[in-house]
């Protein structure tokens, strides 16, 4: 697995390596996620049932509307906050150490070489 992370352990390429996340980090992360779209249709699908009746339309239209509608904007505006983190390192696991060196030039076969002189 392919992981873009910040590397404190000064690691080489093809190292296997330990990272690690901070558990704030990805609780926040999670619930923006999961937890931030959900509500937000909830919410959008209560102020419709509620609102609908009040200016003529029918009450589950508008809820299915508003909640949908919430759901889609709260992903937007989710999307919207991780890009603008993905610039920094809030995000970003660390790499807290290397638990296997990978193969080093000595002990890797050489390629073949080119039998015609350049």
């Amino acid at each position: 697995m392919e992981v873009e992370a910040i590397n404190v352990a000064d690691a080489a390429v093809g190292d296997r390596v330990q990272i690690a996340i901070e558990s704030k980090t990805l609780l926040s992360a999670a619930f923006l996620l999961y937890v931030l779209p959900i509500v937000a249709m909830a919410i959008g699908a209560a102020l419709g049932d509620d609102w609908g009746p009040k200016m003529g339309y029918d009450a589950t239209l508008t809820s299915i509307v508003l909640g949908m509608g919430a759901f889609v904007a709260a992903f937007c505006i989710v999307r919207w906050y991780a890009n603008r983190k993905a610039s920094g390192n809030a995000y970003r696991p660390r790499i807290t150490r290397i638990v296997e060196h990978a193969a080093r030039a000595a002990d890797t076969p050489s390629s073949p070489k080119c039998p015609y002189p350049a």
